[in-house]
């Protein structure tokens, strides 16, 4: 894309020269065309970056909701939830029509000014012939006139791959303001031997956790331990701390952790590259139960917990 746009440049820029060649006062006329696409280029260069992110952003929701739906698709059918989620798509789609819609008719507008600025320098360009008093020869008019005609295409088509150029380096960008982010404050330092951990323990003991200073709590006072070789399922709604818990693991928001031990050594000791390094996990697997909740609850768990308990845990 880059040569494309430079061949075009070029074009363009020999089309000038030709035209000015054959008469010189249309040096003047080539000079305010070219200032008048530098201040069109100015002014649409900051709205077409914003528009093409807007329509990035908005795309993603569209994509999610469709991903997600067709892997639910048996327990949208099993609640009779196909109306609903009909719906939440189509406000997701519309809202991306919208700033798709609005992205391609700046774009439409952009490519109709430039279409009309070189349709007034082409108007200049036989006027100036026309108008003239000194006798000019039929292939220096006509060669004039055609360069000019073709240069109308050629200014579009240039001006175009500029703005696809200039968006795409959006990516560039966002890739260059990642590698100039400070790196996380690490004060852990400890390397444990080769024969660590002797036994893998995982201990929770009053741990609090929230994904900024100025957000609620999201665990709080969290007390259990996983023993070693021991297989754990945590199990509870969407927002309930699941994903939470495996944050604290890799330390990936401010935390109060009066006592995390993993193998008995806390993990605050631990630098974050190798705590992040270190652990595994499977993602969430969603399930879906022929009969009900409270049925498989009390199935599970009848020998070691009450049913009016129970009941209530799980409301």
């Amino acid at each position: 894309m880059l040569f494309e746009l430079i061949t075009n440049i070029f074009y363009v820029i020999g089309i000038f020269v030709v035209i000015s060649i054959l008469n010189y006062w249309l040096i003047l006329p080539a000079v305010g065309l070219v200032l008048f696409f530098y201040l069109l280029a100015h002014l649409f260069k900051p709205i077409n970056k914003n528009l093409r992110r807007t329509e990035g952003v908005v795309k993603s929701p569209v994509l999610s909701h469709l991903v997600a739906s067709v892997q639910g698709l048996t327990t949208i059918r099993a609640l009779n939830a196909q109306r609903r989620l009909v719906q939440e798509f189509d406000h997701h789609q519309d809202v991306h029509t919208s700033a798709y819609y609005f992205l391609k008719s700046t774009i439409s507008t952009f490519n109709f000014w430039v279409d009309l600025s070189c349709i007034l320098y082409t108007s200049v360009v036989i006027l100036t012939y026309l108008l003239s008093e000194t006798q000019s020869s039929p292939w220096m008019v006509g060669l004039a006139v055609t360069q000019s005609i073709n240069q109308i295409g050629m200014a579009q088509v240039a001006m175009k791959t500029w703005s696809d150029l200039d968006a795409r380096m959006t990516a560039v960008q966002r890739v260059l303001e990642y590698g100039e982010l400070s790196p996380e404050e690490d004060k852990g330092n400890f390397v444990p031997s080769e024969s660590w951990p002797q036994e893998g323990n995982i201990e929770f003991k009053s741990v609090t956790m929230r994904y900024s200073p100025e957000k609620t709590v999201v665990l709080k006072q969290i007390c259990f331990t996983v023993k070693s070789g021991e297989k754990l399922g945590i199990v509870g709604r969407t927002g309930a701390g699941k994903t939470s818990l495996i944050s604290v693991l890799f330390r990936l928001f401010p935390q109060r952790v009066p006592y995390l031990l993993i193998g008995l050594i806390p993990n605050q000791y631990f630098s974050k590259l190798f705590v992040r390094r270190s652990p595994s996990f499977l993602k969430i697997q969603y399930c879906l139960l022929e009969s009900c909740a409270r049925t498989w609850t009390l199935l599970v768990s009848s020998l070691t917990f009450k049913s009016g308990k129970l009941w209530k845990t799980s409301r």
